[in-house]
């Protein structure tokens, strides 16, 4: 497999090391965790640098690569069981379509979980059949109480499925949902044609997904856009393009001029002197997320939105989907269909207060568990990790 020359040294320096090779069996273990840190621990276990320290301390992660095989083989059974599971169009996104295409092994790109596309008046009866089929809607934040999210996840066991009807949020960029979805490839999978996004958009949205995470993003997803420049030399130019139509320029730009600056073999795009400096170069040196303050992470994240109005909008959406999630959180004393449904549960139940309201998404009451995906647990039930 191609890397980049010097992929291992700029993991080095995310590690506060000097240079490699490490001078001491702290060093080497130090760079082992930053490897981890930055998702290409099983690029380092495939391709280890020619060191003996950095080879040995590999042997006391061994337990944790092979947790990673097997949760990338579950991921794998996952998404084959997607279109019995979701049965309406979907497209996978991101890791999920990157690891099958980029890499020789698909669990030399580490998942955090399953993102798939789907067609924005699908949404409603895709959440639907997944709530009948038991599986929970997970809302880890509260704007995922919101219709305004881009995205809802769904705890498919010990896998998280996470369905899109944007790809971010709609007051943040100009996507033509209809283009995007007649550009799509078919992709191969154990027999199996799933579909993914043409290789343009999928690298303009992989260089969102970075301006996303404020720049900050692991080191795996800056390495993704090497890869996919590197397959094809024209892909960057139509990547321009691209983004310039989605109004979407600022975070492609960032995106890949920071690629661009963390593996020197990739062709930075064309300059643009004062967004280079307020924005790629300071980012080079702040790509920790848990050191950015929040005012820098946000200040960034202006700076990466193309237009005013969008900066504006986008700012409106957050506030809302926050409001939205608090508000969606709170008690609600008379049940779903007003102070009648009280007085019922009363009639029904004397001496008790009203039953909980079922959820909204699930009007069934409680999801009960699921059907196995891929050998994963159900629902409901404690994990084996």
């Amino acid at each position: 497999m191609d890397l980049p020359n010097n992929l291992w040294q700029v993991v080095a320096r995310a590690a506060g090391l000097p240079s490699l090779p490490p001078g001491s069996d702290d060093e080497a273990a130090r760079f082992i965790g930053q490897c981890h840190t930055e998702g290409v621990l099983p690029l380092l276990f495939a391709f280890p640098p020619a060191d003996e320290r950095i080879i040995g301390a590999l042997a006391g992660w061994r337990a944790l690569a092979a947790a990673h095989r097997r949760r990338t083989e579950v991921i794998r059974r996952t998404i084959l069981a997607l279109p019995s599971l979701i049965e309406e169009d979907f497209a996978l996104l991101k890791g999920s379509d990157l690891a099958w295409r980029l890499y020789p092994q698909p669990e030399l790109r580490p998942m955090g979980d399953i993102d798939i596309l789907v067609r924005s008046d699908t949404l409603e009866r895709v959440i639907a059949r997944l709530g009948r089929k038991g599986f929970r809607r997970n809302r880890s934040r509260l704007q995922h109480y919101s219709p305004r999210n881009p995205d809802l996840a769904f705890d498919l066991g010990d896998v998280t499925l996470e369905v899109h009807h944007s790809i971010v949020y709609r007051s943040a960029a100009k996507i033509d949902y209809d283009d995007l979805w007649n550009r799509r490839k078919p992709l191969q999978l154990d027999g199996v044609t799933l579909q993914r996004l043409d290789d343009t958009d999928a690298a303009v949205v992989a260089a969102m997904n970075v301006a996303k995470d404020h720049l900050c993003a692991p080191l795996i997803k800056h390495l993704d856009l090497w890869l996919m420049v590197r397959a094809d030399a024209r892909l960057a130019s139509a990547v321009l393009a691209r983004a310039a139509e989605w109004k979407a320029r600022n975070a492609v730009h960032a995106a890949f001029g920071l690629a661009s600056l963390l593996f020197t073999e990739l062709s930075p795009p064309p300059a643009r002197p004062l967004f280079d400096r307020l924005v790629t170069h300071s980012a080079l040196e702040h790509r920790d997320l848990r050191r950015l303050p929040a005012m820098v992470r946000w200040w960034r994240k202006f700076w990466l939105l193309d237009r005013l109005d969008f900066r504006m909008l986008y700012a409106a959406d957050i506030i809302l989907a926050r409001i939205y999630g608090m508000v969606s959180q709170i008690p609600r004393p008379w049940g779903r269909f007003g102070r009648a449904s009280l007085e019922s549960a009363r009639t029904r139940h004397p001496g008790q207060g009203a039953a909980p309201s079922p959820r909204a998404d699930n009007p069934q009451g409680p999801a009960q568990p699921g059907p196995r995906l891929g050998g994963m647990r159900h629902p409901g039930q404690p994990s084996a990790r």
